[in-house]
């Protein structure tokens, strides 16, 4: 995911990463950002043939990471701070889902409960 994390509009705005490339700018592409000095198709983010995510600023368009100014296509680390003109974007691989333990929560207290039902049968007994 990309969040907008300095400016006016910090915080404001969430972009989820689920369908690569994602074409930021300041009018066109799916991540919308007017912003100064973002330009109109300012970057491309998308996938290399490893899987890794990668930034491509279109060719005149001034990207920052961490102070150095991007180039070409550059992978993305969990953390990175873009910065377009007057915004920054940071960018964050999200934390996996948690899978659903629903199915063997039910089991163990349906053992539980006919272990309680036994047990109170044999005292019944006696």
């Amino acid at each position: 995911m990309i969040e907008i994390v300095a400016g006016d509009l910090e915080g404001s705005r969430i972009f989820a990463l689920d369908r690569l490339p994602v074409s930021v700018g300041r009018h066109s592409g799916e991540c919308l950002i007017d912003r100064t000095g973002v330009w109109d198709r300012h970057l491309v983010l998308s996938r290399d043939a490893e899987g890794w995510i990668v930034a491509t600023p279109h060719a005149e368009a001034a990207v920052f990471r961490g102070g150095e100014q991007l180039g070409t296509a550059t992978r993305l680390k969990n953390g990175d701070c873009l910065d377009l003109g007057s915004a920054s974007l940071r960018f964050r691989i999200s934390s996996p889902r948690q899978r659903t333990l629903r199915m063997l929560e039910m089991f163990t207290w349906s053992g539980l409960i006919m272990l309680v039902v036994a047990q109170m049968l044999l005292l019944m007994r006696f």
